[in-house]
């Protein structure tokens, strides 16, 4: 309720970026109220009034923009419908039948489980500073990235994001790889977005970002392999780039180019993974 053009956007194109529904993490009543107080526990439903009274970017299903809007007003769906907090509903349907054991979704806490590494960012610091961003609160994301988690556990998530399984019906699943067809700009066939994923080429994904830390996680079908780095700096590198990101596109290069060896396609196809 409430939303620029909320009265026609779908779930769909909340799942696909399509809804117009502009981001709050854009606006910078936002931005300067969190950085004000990082500690600060936000409540979903002030972070989606950030946007209440803005003009929709765009007619919901005429282009792609990502916002973290459409996933934060996604997760006030799923509680809505089931009737229980998100993380409830994230173990019961993601974290144990994936038996990812190290992934939890923190709610209002913003403590890490040891052993964990300290996250750098210069975000809301004076120029050419930077800070420890660590214990800041990640409730500011909600189901937009509020998530912990461990390299082994995203190796095994890498696979369940791409193809559904363990999670998904067959059916479903298709569904979801059928909405990475490009069907509005800028999405092209190299690179496009579709319900909760992307694809950049062969491989099939997401990043995630907050201050301190920034993760890439993909899978390739094809070359059954998975491709995930996490930083623990959101700091981008010379040429504006997140550092995480940067790092896959080398790795992903690297591997499609030693999979055209007997050897490396038969290492592939045994489920070969590259993290960093």
């Amino acid at each position: 309720s409430g939303m620029p053009k909320g009265d026609t956007a779908t779930l769909a194109n909340l799942a696909t970026m399509t809804s117009g529904i502009p981001s709050y993490t854009c606006s910078d009543t936002f931005t300067n109220a969190y950085f004000a107080n990082p500690a600060q526990v936000w409540q979903p439903q002030q972070l989606v009034d950030v946007v209440k009274g803005q003009p929709a970017s765009f007619p919901p299903g005429t282009k792609f923009d990502y916002s973290n809007t459409n996933t934060v007003l996604l997760g006030m769906v799923i509680e809505q419908v089931t009737g229980k907090p998100v993380a409830e509903v994230f173990k019961e349907q993601i974290f144990t039948p994936l038996n990812l054991t190290s992934t939890s979704f923190p709610a209002a806490s913003a403590e890490l489980p040891s052993p964990y590494l300290s996250g750098i960012t210069e975000q809301g610091q004076p120029e050419g500073k930077t800070t420890n961003a660590t214990n800041w609160n990640p409730s500011w994301a909600f189901t937009a990235g509020e998530m912990i988690s461990t390299l082994d556990d995203l190796h095994v998530w890498s696979k369940a994001l791409a193809t559904g399984e363990g999670i998904l019906s067959a059916e479903f699943a298709q569904k979801r790889l059928d909405s990475l067809n490009p069907t509005v700009e800028p999405n092209t066939p190299e690179k496009s977005y579709g319900m909760g994923f992307g694809r950049i080429n062969g491989w099939i994904g997401h990043t995630g970002e907050l201050p301190g830390y920034n993760t890439t996680v993909y899978y390739n079908p094809a070359l059954q392999t998975s491709i995930v780095v996490m930083v623990n700096s959101d700091i981008p590198t010379a040429s504006g780039e997140n550092p995480a990101p940067t790092v896959t596109t080398a790795l992903m290069q690297l591997v499609e180019g030693s999979s055209s060896s007997p050897s490396a396609s038969a290492s592939a196809s045994a489920g070969a993974s590259t993290g960093s």
